[in-house]
This record gives structure tokens, sequence and C-alpha cells, in this order.
């Protein structure tokens, strides 16, 4: 679930993208005026995923009139995932980065509960991961597999992924 139109979406969101300070701030008052603007039109834009896919939420709703709903909750009935995982003996998936972001409402997360809700071993390969031991363990992951580690630097496993996950798929513990 991505945070509301504030403070917390632009310092948090536009850090991880690169932003320096003085563009955050400059990001959060463009954000605090275009909510000021939707409020004028009678369009609240500050509601869960309204910060989702660089405002995406918000902007479609403003300007579309769209409904908004989870879009791990639409990934996950789309491709009817919980059947998929209900038969399966093993979960295997990926995500660039395990972060604190992934334990609010990614789909990296739909699919541990998922997991965890039909006892299946789960499986995944990450770029990188920023989580504790405590919530990798609370996620249900069985075994972590990570791009980035003592011997490879972040730039390296971006730049090299394609090998790396050739290389670190072998060590999948089935």
């Amino acid at each position: 679930n991505s945070p509301k139109t504030n403070l917390w979406l632009c310092f948090v969101f536009a850090k991880q993208k690169g932003a320096s300070d003085k563009e955050m701030k400059m990001l959060d008052k463009g954000l605090q005026n275009f909510a000021a603007i939707a409020s004028q039109l009678n369009c609240d834009v500050n509601f869960p995923g309204a910060g989702a896919a660089g405002g995406l939420g918000a902007g479609s709703k403003l300007f579309l009139n769209t409904h908004i709903q989870s879009g791990t909750d639409f990934l996950i009935n789309y491709t009817r995932l919980e059947e998929r995982i209900k038969e399966a003996d093993v979960v295997i998936t990926g995500e660039g980065k395990l972060d604190i972001q992934t334990l609010s409402g990614k789909v990296m997360d739909g699919v541990a509960t998922l997991a965890r809700r039909h006892n299946k071993k789960l499986i995944i390969i990450a770029g990188s991961c920023e989580l504790s031991k405590k919530q990798i363990d609370q996620m249900g992951i069985t075994q972590l597999i990570t791009l980035k580690d003592n011997n490879t630097s972040e730039v390296e496993a971006i730049e090299m992924a394609k090998d790396h996950l050739k290389i670190k798929a072998a060590l999948i513990q089935m």
C-alpha cells in the first residue's frame, strides 16, 4: 500500500530514485500544490495507492475518474495465483530489492502471504536484501538468494545480472 500524497511519499520514494534533498523539497512542494488543485476540483488524491507508480493512482483518479484497487490484489486474482500456489510444490519468485516497502503490499508480500497460507516452501532470488532475519522469517522465506553479496557489489550485480542469475539459480535447494 503506497502511502498517501504527503511528505513521507516524497522523502522515501524520491530518495530511492536518486533525488537530492533539494530536489525532494521541490518535489514535495509540487505534490502539495497538486493535492491543493485536486481538492479545488473536488477530488481527494490522498488515498492508499495515490502515490503508486510515481503518482499514477492520484493522476488517473483526478483526470480519468478511475476506480483504484490494489495492484497486488488485481494481479493475484487476474493470474489465479492462489490456485496455482495451492497446486505447487514450491514457490520460486524474485524481487529487485527486498526492503521495508516489500512488506507494505507489494506483489512479493502477496506471494509470500499465499505461500504461507498454503504451507509452501518459498524461495526468493533478489538483487539485494535490506530486511532483518526476523522480517525474512516472518515472510516465510525458506531460502533467500541475493545477487549482491560479500563478493559482488550492487553495481556489478545490476550490470551482470543475467550472468549472476545463472550462477545463483544453481544454488536453489528444492
